[in-house]
């Protein structure tokens, strides 16, 4: 039940981010990691992160009272979770997807820092994912940066507060649409972000709600604040070459988005990725199926290496 992966290296803008309110869809997809707790679908993803997910979703203060009390029993929410799944086999393969998708940006992480000597992390669009959190504790040589957007930001800050923040994360909440990410960066950050250090940027679940030319743009702009070797980790929506969405990105998953105020725009059909980064920055590094569940296609994430 897992995606397919790529691996990508950086380029030179600003993009855009949507609303003046938090974002729904960070909301669904927490509380989509959080159902595989209740599941016994850990191969999905380590218990470390769906204990942490699960902690952070309930101090944000925006679960619906029905689904707290629900999430605070942990028999009655392992009830429900079955029901759901039994019900909705689509329901199911999402989840599952992303806390496979969830787990690969995490490893990702780790070993950029364990084995490429990154000692920059930065997180592009965090929601209310707790990857910066709980690897700033681990890592406390390095140094972890999770930029959103202003609304988000403020429930996220709520769980920083609550759960507490390692000396060496930082948050920035900014709105790309009005300032560049270099700004945002040293502006608020000062000298504390350094653009020559070898970094990792995660960007999960954000590239298929840009448009084509944002997603040039968010690449380029990255590419300006990372030093030489730097890695790029994220994920795409994959396509068919009918351009038909696949895996968990499916037409019922097209309408949960767009319910929740937030539409695919980026489709990627095999080869595209390779066009898209040429006279870039980047640079690909290479792609990888997952052994255990091949079967089932449900996304693709890449990385990529800064020239």
């Amino acid at each position: 039940l897992c995606p397919k992966y790529v691996l990508v290296t950086p380029i030179k803008s600003d993009f855009k981010m949507k609303d003046d309110v938090p974002s729904q869809t960070a909301f669904f997809v927490s509380l989509c990691i959080v159902a595989l707790k209740f599941c016994n679908q850990r191969t999905a993803c380590p218990i470390e992160i769906l204990d942490a997910n699960y902690v952070a979703l309930l101090e944000t203060g925006v679960v619906p009272i029905m689904i707290r009390l629900c999430m605070s029993n942990h028999i009655v929410a392992k009830i429900v979770v079955r029901i759901a799944f039994f019900l909705s086999g689509n329901f199911h393969r999402f989840a599952f997807g992303l806390g496979q998708r969830k787990a690969y940006m995490d490893k990702s992480v780790s070993t950029a820092i364990e084995n490429s000597k990154v000692t920059q992390v930065l997180v592009v669009g965090g929601g209310y994912d707790t990857l910066a959190m709980r690897l700033a504790w681990k890592h406390p040589s390095v140094a972890f940066f999770e930029l959103d957007h202003p609304a988000t930001g403020k429930v996220k800050d709520i769980v920083l507060t609550k759960m507490g923040k390692a000396p060496n994360m930082h948050v920035i909440r900014s709105d790309l649409t009005k300032v560049t990410l270099k700004d945002a960066l040293l502006k608020t950050m000062g000298s504390e972000y350094d653009v020559t250090k070898k970094t990792i940027t995660v960007a999960e679940g954000l590239t298929m709600y840009l448009s084509e030319a944002d997603n040039k743009k968010l690449f380029s702009s990255v590419a300006e604040v990372v030093g030489k070797q730097s890695l790029f980790c994220f994920d795409f929506l994959p396509t068919n070459d009918k351009g038909e969405s696949q895996g968990m990105y499916n037409s019922k998953t097209s309408g949960t988005a767009k319910s929740l105020g937030e539409n695919f725009l980026f489709k990627v059909k095999s080869g595209f990725l390779e066009r898209f980064f040429e006279g870039s920055d980047w640079k690909m590094m290479e792609k990888k199926d997952n052994e255990v569940y091949r079967d089932f296609r449900y996304m693709t994430t890449a990385e990529l290496i800064s020239k």
